[in-house]
């Protein structure tokens, strides 16, 4: 995963299970019991060793580290990660170094596709109680002229707005969480992470 070093080829059994001590030393200085989990210590491609373990556990989540701040580990680690979640089947949890537990602000990125309203139920089980969702939608700022483009536009942005009623209310009720929906206008990159920052959101959640 990201922020873990790869592992060269045929190491010897020794060097791996100095990994797995260090992974679990690692994990209990964080105050947690690392008896929790196993440790496996594989070769290969991090993106397509990762994918396939995924696939072939059927796990519900993979979980990597974003890295540690610098260019260089941005540039290694970060198209790292990019590739795993192009790979992954299952939804992929990114996490910076400084995250805080337990995530009581969240947002999604929605964009009506059946990506993002899975995105939006992996996010909502992720909540901890006293939580709140943000469904965040994007509408288009392009000009449009002629009768019948602006009837296609208001037909889209309604379409838009059932749909994230919709998912609303599909959503199981969880004691003191709280859903809400949001539109935006502007670039989707632009304007979604100057949503997170200025609502200092802990995760932000998308499709793929």
């Amino acid at each position: 995963a990201a922020g873990v070093p790869v592992v060269p080829p045929f190491h010897d059994e020794e060097r791996r299970r100095a990994i797995k001590r260090d992974i679990r030393a690692a994990y209990e200085r964080s105050g947690h019991s690392a008896s929790r989990f196993r440790v496996d210590v594989v070769e290969g491609s991090a993106p397509a060793t990762i994918a396939d373990i995924a696939r072939e556990e059927q796990v519900r989540m993979v979980v990597v580290g974003r890295g540690t701040h610098g260019l260089l580990t941005h540039l290694v680690f970060g198209e790292q990660v990019m590739e795993i979640v192009r790979r992954s089947h299952s939804p992929v949890l990114v996490v910076p170094p400084d995250l805080s537990v337990p995530i009581e602000r969240a947002m999604v990125a929605f964009d009506c596709s059946l990506a993002s309203i899975r995105a939006a139920a992996t996010a909502h089980e992720m909540l901890g109680s006293g939580g709140r969702l943000t469904l965040v939608h994007v509408a288009t700022l392009r000009p449009v002229t002629g009768r019948r483009a602006q009837w296609w536009l208001r037909s889209a942005e309604r379409r838009a707005r059932e749909t994230l009623e919709e998912v609303v209310r599909a959503l199981p009720p969880r004691a003191g969480v709280t859903v809400e929906t949001q539109k935006v206008h502007g670039d989707p990159v632009d304007v979604l992470s100057a949503y997170a920052q200025s609502h200092e959101m802990q995760m932000l959640a998308c499709g793929w």
